[in-house]
């Protein structure tokens, strides 16, 4: 009954996650915090106004927009450009957050000079009339680099003044102005900094911990254990990977970033980290391999740390793309290692299935991530190619192989949570037929003692009438009678086989159903009382052993049917022979198994798989051959017999 009920479990599960997702979904985005006002153009409102400097001239041009978050102009043959707007009006002390994007540029609220980026100090600082730098001769600009965000205090002093972004062309990057320039709430003190930024440092220390603790139980998990605790933890990786999504896009972290810039929090805010420590978890379990895994994860959180520190005041820097390429290349360096030392375990992914599941995932990975990351693909109009060759951009790249290793980690846990399922309908069905054993084998000694009885109680009868006839000296009766009790005795079952209990007690039993079926029953069994395979080991083996025999005998016609069977220990091996009739045309596997020729496929099957099991168990194999209509299987078990210790 349990495992009927089991057979669901894997839907279960899997609906249970669906219904997690769907309602920490919902949930964040009832409860999602605010996103910061955002100060960019929209195609259907223009609240900046944009002035070019060409030729020492300046003149008014009007957006072109590429996408909802980005917009050029119409004219490329400038060398500045200068973005105006009056603030709003501001009733807390806000940050203006915005992206270089590589750009040399500069901020002017009226007339203070909020933000600079440029390094002209002193006498080479001239301005004309409206307020564009007048460029010394010969000289480079040489923007920030790209990664690089910008922040900027803004007081309610500063409500209704003109705001101008100036921006100048470099040779380092195409655009010409600043991206996503949003308000964002600033905090005076520093315990409400932490208050408002405890969502993402409780998501990411979750996640984080999370992710370690899957580590964790992968390489030190058995071969049938803690599968509990991986849906667990999946379930958590999962609901937490969604509220990343939905709440905390790459651009509302810009609220929290500043403060925590120091930590580095955005690199574990950004969770994309987290899919690649998953999936190498999942390939490496040799402890060297676990060491060098653990020491490039320090080194690169050490790295992104350090950097933290000595940031600039006024800026801080998502490090995020460049840790996630250099992890990504560790990944894969760690990969060819794995394939060229244990390249072996690699053979079952060559199937088509596999290249068609790695298709799918891809595809899967480029949408989501498209959908989730505002910020790294639609300023670059959802193109990853384009991305790279026209703008020297890989973020959309690693944002794409990050999402990509997410899902497959995700069909690499159910794949291992329904072997392992099937592992454990294994395990009952080998409990299940110890039980049959027991049950057996106490019914056996049950009318083994009733026979014993009987024929204790015929004896006396025997011997009284024999006695009789030798008094009446007729010697050639009593000669005749003796051999009826003999040959009546003679088709008792044999009661001792060998010394050891369990091998005697499973060849009386089969012996006894192979006589009541016809079939000719022959054992040779040799074998100590003790010897150091376990009991559990060699009654499933002997008992499938026999099962397999005795069934193929009972698809044979009467005469031919026999089993012969052959069982020898010595000192430092068990060898177990055992041969029968076989009429069938018998299909194998690759593994040179047969496979079963019942029905319920799903339910059989697992005998010959439960003997070879066993005979790897004791470093042997099991052969399987099948010539002349004899079906033979052997194997030569390594054993230390107890008693030539």
């Amino acid at each position: 009954m349990k495992t009927k009920k089991l057979k669901y479990l894997p839907a279960i599960a899997a609906l249970a996650i669906t219904l997690a997702i769907i309602g920490f979904v919902v949930t964040a985005l009832l409860f999602s915090p605010n996103k910061p006002d955002t100060l960019a153009d929209t195609p259907t409102e223009n609240i900046w106004s944009y002035e070019i400097l060409k030729d020492g001239k300046v003149s008014s041009v009007y957006p072109v927009f590429e996408d909802k978050l980005t917009a050029t102009v119409n004219d490329t043959d400038f060398s500045a450009l200068c973005m105006k707007i009056t603030l709003p009006e501001i009733t807390d002390d806000k940050f203006l957050n915005f992206s270089p994007s590589g750009v040399a540029t500069e901020v002017f609220i009226e007339n203070y000079l909020a933000y600079s980026n440029i390094d002209l100090t002193g006498d080479d600082i001239k301005r004309n009339k409206d307020g564009f730098l007048e460029i010394p001769d010969n000289y480079l600009f040489t923007g920030p680099s790209y990664y690089t965000t910008a922040s900027i205090p803004i007081s309610p002093d500063f409500s209704g003044n003109e705001m101008r972004i100036y921006t100048y062309y470099t040779d380092e990057n195409p655009y010409y102005f600043t991206k996503y320039p949003s308000l964002a709430d600033m905090f005076q003190k520093s315990t409400d900094a932490v208050v408002g930024s405890v969502g993402a440092v409780i998501l990411s220390t979750l996640s984080f911990i999370a992710a370690i603790a899957l580590c964790l139980i992968f390489f030190v998990r058995t071969k049938n254990g803690h599968k509990n605790y991986k849906i667990l933890l999946m379930i958590l990786f999962l609901i937490l990977f969604a509220l990343r999504c939905v709440c905390y896009s790459s651009s509302q972290l810009q609220m929290s970033s500043k403060v925590l810039s120091s930590f580095d929090f955005s690199i574990l805010s950004r969770i994309y980290v987290i899919p690649i420590v998953f999936f190498v978890a999942f390939m490496f379990t040799n402890w060297r391999k676990f060491i060098l895994l653990v020491s490039s994860f320090i080194l690169l959180g050490t790295y992104c740390i350090c950097y933290g520190f000595f940031s600039e005041s006024t800026e801080f820097i998502n490090f995020t793309e460049v840790s996630l390429s250099l992890y990504f290349l560790i990944t894969v360096i760690m990969l060819v290692l794995d394939f060229i030392f244990d390249g072996q375990k690699y053979k079952k992914y060559k199937s088509s299935k596999y290249i068609l599941l790695f298709i799918i995932c891809i595809f899967c990975g480029y949408t989501l991530a498209a959908c989730t990351s505002d910020s790294d693909f639609l300023s670059y109009g959802n193109n990853i190619l384009g991305s790279i060759f026209e703008f020297g951009e890989f973020a959309p790249l690693n944002t794409m192989f990050c999402t990509v290793t997410a899902i497959i980690s995700v069909l690499i846990i159910i794949k291992e949570f329904i072997d392992d399922y099937t592992e454990y309908k294994k395990r009952i069905y080998i409990v299940n037929e110890r039980a049959r054993y027991a049950l057996q084998s106490y019914q056996m000694l049950k009318n083994g003692e009733k026979e014993t009885k009987a024929a204790r109680h015929e004896m006396n009868h025997h011997m009284v009438a024999i006695s009789a006839m030798l008094d009446n000296n007729d010697t050639q009766r009593a000669k005749e009678y003796i051999e009826k009790v003999t040959d009546k005795l003679s088709k008792l079952p044999k009661i001792k086989y060998c010394d050891n209990i369990l091998i005697n007690s499973i060849t009386g039993i089969y012996a006894e159903i192979a006589n009541d079926n016809c079939i000719k029953f022959e054992c040779s069994a040799n074998v100590p009382e003790q010897i150091s395979i376990a009991d559990e080991d060699l009654c499933v083996f002997l008992e499938n052993m026999f099962d397999n025999a005795i069934e193929a005998c009972l698809k044979t016609d009467t005469e031919h049917r026999f089993i012969k069977t052959d069982i020898k220990a010595n000192k430092n091996f068990l060898f177990i022979s055992c041969s029968n009739c076989c009429f069938e045309n018998l299909v194998f596997d690759k593994n040179h198994f047969p496979i079963s020729g019942k029905s319920d496929k799903n339910n059989h099957g697992y005998g010959i798989i439960a003997m070879n099991s066993i005979s790897e168990k004791y470093n042997s194999i099991l052969i399987i051959d099948c010539t002349d209509n004899v079906f033979t299987v052997k194997t030569n078990m390594s054993i230390i017999s107890s008693e030539g210790e």
